[in-house]
């Protein structure tokens, strides 16, 4: 800035992070590190903060913008730019939640690689070959994508060749869904969650597991009162998925399974309000709790076997004030024994593994 503004410079200090213009004009460059004091009695047309998704959650990033440096647009009705390299999906990372959220007053700008024309198609083509799909979607195609080593699903396997979700299929051997529900309201709480799921090679003679294909779910927040409206909602679905004897148009399936609950909380009551259509999923997988689930279908997960169609893929829902697609977020974001996952929105991890385990372990005979 120093170079370009050389002409018309009036004063300037390194120290200070300070450049001041002829006509008045004056640009203050700070350390996020500076906390709560950065800009106080100060006026800006404009703030641009730059690779802000990487400022530590411990940080209170929320909280400096709030209090330090929104205070700093009021005078002249400024503006900001929040700029960075996705860092993650924490909903505990501020520049995660402002891209996400509904109810703040940011509009999204998301600018891959490929977008610059400056940068030659062909080399990110190469990189694109030798980088790790998660890598390459985090720092080229700037999607939000979690690259903690501890993680246990490897999200790029539930994508094809080119990193990219799948077609859905043209016919089922068998289709069903399964719910993880919650009695609980409020934003604190959990929510209930709903996958539907087609399995395809369910019976090969090599004994491999069949193909499971995510073809769409839903999450939301429901009060006890309204138990029995939420799951006929996702019922409807159902029917409009599997209507005319197929899922969408042309397409077929040979058998369409039941809905699989946890014999608990809300999920007693639509397992005792609709037998028949509704199964409890056994006590023992149940009993293992959420980690050891997580880690009885990982092989499964990463095998490739398990596969997200496009629809499953681009499907964005609010919840929490959070825009976004819970189901990758949550998938990609699991780590085996973090102590802070009971602050965190896992209702679509639990079905989708639930749906993972009806289609890959043996059912326990008791229990």
């Amino acid at each position: 800035m120093l170079a370009i503004l050389s002409l018309i410079t009036v004063a300037r200090d390194r120290i200070q992070g300070l450049i001041r213009l002829e006509g008045g004009g004056e640009i203050n460059v700070w350390s996020i590190e500076g906390g709560m004091i950065i800009g106080r009695g100060r006026k800006y047309h404009r703030v641009i903060l730059d690779e802000i998704a990487h400022v530590l959650d411990s940080a209170g990033m929320a909280l400096i913008w709030s209090s330090a440096l929104a205070p700093t647009l009021l005078d002249y009705r400024g503006n900001v730019i929040a700029c960075s390299t996705p860092a993650g999906v924490s909903p505990a990372n501020w520049f995660f939640v402002i891209a996400n959220s509904k109810d703040l007053d940011w509009v999204e700008f998301h600018a891959p690689s490929s977008a610059n024309p400056f940068l030659d198609p062909a080399e990110l083509e190469d990189i694109r070959r030798r980088t790790h799909p998660m890598v390459y979607r985090q720092e080229y195609l700037a999607e939000f994508v979690s690259l903690d080593g501890a993680g246990l699903f490897n999200l790029a396997n539930l994508l094809d060749e080119n990193g990219e979700p799948w077609p859905t299929p043209e016919a089922f051997d068998l289709f069903y869904i399964c719910i993880d529900t919650a009695m609980k309201t409020g934003s604190a709480n959990d929510g209930n969650g709903v996958v539907y799921v087609g399995l395809t090679e369910r019976y090969r003679p090599d004994g491999m597991p069949p193909i499971m294909w995510i073809l769409d779910w839903d999450l939301m927040q429901v009060g006890a009162g309204k138990i029995e409206p939420w799951f006929q909602m996702i019922w409807e679905r159902c029917m409009e998925m599997i209507g005319g004897g197929g899922i969408g148009p042309g397409r077929r399936v040979v058998e369409v399974g039941p809905a699989y609950v946890e014999d608990s909380a809300a999920g007693t009551i639509i397992i005792e309000n609709h037998e028949g259509l509704v199964e409890a999923l056994p006590e023992a997988w149940l009993q293992r709790g959420k980690d050891l689930r997580a880690l009885a279908v990982e092989r499964y997960m990463n095998s490739g076997r398990v596969r997200i169609t496009r629809e499953a893929y681009d499907k964005v829902v609010t919840f929490k004030d959070l825009t976004m697609n819970h189901v990758w977020t949550q998938l990609n974001g699991f780590v085996m024994g973090d102590v802070e996952a009971h602050k965190r929105s896992d209702d679509l991890l639990d079905a989708c593994v639930y749906c993972a385990s009806v289609a890959s372990l043996e059912w326990p005979t008791e229990g």
